[in-house]
């Protein structure tokens, strides 16, 4: 071998090693270690069969209840303000007993206290010697001043009783309105009876005066007037005249006079009936004499034959 080629020889030689020392090194630095966690990892992700099935679902199923979870506390944080966050937080605080490695519990203990103790004084009502639980905080959530609430609250009541004692009193007056509609109804059928009682007494009066020959009635309202036929309604002068032709005095409104007024019309036309002609307005029969009358009429009044009826 010449000395040219020794030469290239060794060149291609030490090119050769250069290139095949430098590619391990690169090797070594991506190849990892066998028996790393991430070797084993990789192994268990690739290795086939049943168990790596199990256990990609029970990884699907642990996920999915975290997620429900999450969501359901979202929920949760979404339907509850700020304020009740806050009270259940702090409830659920007041909950948790002191600890036995703080300073509290340590100043606690130096005077006699131990877990379970009570605390305080003793209250009325109390069967154990003081309060076990932690007092109820009361918490200011607004910016009204001091005593606003109570004055508030005050104000509520009144308002309240006003609306009650206004509801009383316009209860009380329809409970009035409601007495003197009734009582003025009742008038009324009470006037409408009477008025229709005294037509029927004049109209058997001047019935039974004619009968006897009378031209004239023994007071110018026991018989009924009736105006001239060729005389205006809204006339002033029109002439009146009885049945039987006799003028007579212009007839009266009996729906003008009051209820006393005509309880005694009635009871006069009644008692002239009785004593002239015999005749009972409540029993609306004519008797022969007043002996008979006396026997079989119960009275002079409609209470007398009212009782009668009931009795019957």
């Amino acid at each position: 071998m010449s000395s040219d080629e020794e030469d290239n020889f060794v060149g291609f030689s030490q090119s050769t090693a250069s290139t095949s020392t430098a590619k391990p090194d690169d090797d070594e630095e991506e190849e990892e270690d066998y028996m790393s966690d991430t070797f084993m990892t990789k192994l268990d992700d690739v290795r086939p069969g049943v168990a790596s099935g199990l256990r990609s679902q029970q990884r699907e199923i642990r996920l999915n209840l975290e997620r429900e979870a999450a969501e359901e506390r979202n929920k949760k944080a979404v339907k509850l303000s700020r304020g009740e966050l806050e009270k259940e937080r702090r409830e659920e605080a007041l909950k948790i007993p002191i600890a036995q490695d703080t300073k509290g519990f340590e100043l606690m203990a130096k005077m006699g206290y131990k877990p379970g103790m009570s605390l305080g004084k003793k209250r009325e009502g109390q069967v154990d010697d003081a309060i076990k639980e932690p007092i109820a905080m009361d918490l200011k959530m607004n910016r009204t001043g001091l005593g606003h609430d109570k004055e508030e609250k005050r104000k509520c009541v009144e308002r309240v009783e006003a609306h009650y004692a206004h509801m009383s009193k316009r209860a009380k007056i329809s409970n009035l309105l409601i007495d003197d509609f009734k009582e003025r109804k009742r008038n009324a059928t009470l006037q409408k009876q009477q008025v229709g009682e005294v037509v029927k007494c004049r109209k058997v009066c001047q019935e039974l005066d004619s009968r006897q020959g009378v031209q004239l009635p023994a007071e110018p309202w026991f018989w009924p007037s009736y105006r001239a036929k060729n005389a205006a309604e809204d006339d002033e002068d029109a002439k009146y005249f009885y049945a039987n032709g006799v003028e007579a005095l212009p007839d009266e409104n009996l729906y003008e006079l009051d209820e006393s007024a005509l309880s005694q019309r009635l009871d006069e036309i009644s008692a002239y009936l009785r004593q002239t002609h015999s005749y009972c307005i409540w029993c609306g029969q004519l008797f022969e004499n007043a002996d008979e009358m006396a026997d079989n009429c119960p009275g002079n009044s409609k209470a007398d034959h009212d009782g009668e009826d009931n009795d019957l």
